[in-house]
């Protein structure tokens, strides 16, 4: 009988991360590169078939669920976690993944940040799979982006309230929902193997 790596999360996939934040900056910056260890962790063991697995055509699949964690990474990256975001600098359209994938989200859900929030079925549907190793390239990129914007605030300016949040309330808010859809592509990830009579 194939196990996968769910049972195997009590109480994380990867072994904690030695970290002493002492501003609300390297906090981010921790619970980031803690993001990005435990979603490459899983990329690691996924097969592309796991990573397409959806229960229901109108459901997400965990490679969309990847793509929408690095795609909200690199936008707030881009935008500087405060301003309207620019393609050209987004690491989507900057290291070739648009051109290579043939899609550009630009304009398209919430806000028109094309990063799968307020998508509709057929939008999300549309978004090309990447697989595990073009996924974890895309993360890591973005990853990396938004660490270097964020190293550039200090403790005045990532709490400040521009009308909309404070970038500390919008990346702090992103990185709390990306490790809730690790926990939902856990849960494909066991589904399809009960499905398939596995454990």
């Amino acid at each position: 009988m194939v196990v996968n790596y769910v049972p195997a999360i009590e109480p994380r996939l990867t072994a904690h991360r030695p970290a002493t934040p002492t501003t609300t900056t390297e906090t981010l910056v921790e619970w980031l590169l803690d993001l990005e260890q435990e979603a490459v962790a899983r990329l690691e063991l996924l097969t592309d078939a796991e990573c397409g697995f959806s229960p229901h055509p109108d459901a997400n699949d965990a490679d969309v669920t990847f793509w929408h964690i690095a795609r909200w990474l690199d936008v707030l990256a881009a935008t500087g976690a405060v301003t309207a975001p620019k393609p050209s600098t987004q690491v989507w359209h900057r290291d070739g993944f648009a051109d290579e994938y043939g899609y550009d989200p630009t304009g398209i859900g919430y806000l028109g940040l094309g990063t799968l929030t307020g998508y509709t079925p057929g939008e999300m549907r549309a978004v090309p799979r990447l697989g595990p190793a073009a996924l974890t390239r895309y993360l890591r990129a973005s990853t990396t982006e938004l660490c270097e914007v964020l190293t550039g605030f200090d403790a005045e300016r990532i709490n400040h309230d521009q009308g909309f949040g404070s970038p500390y309330q919008i990346v702090g808010g992103t990185l709390q929902g990306s490790f809730g859809h690790l926990g939902e592509i856990d849960c494909l990830v066991a589904l399809q193997a009960r499905l398939n009579g596995e454990r």
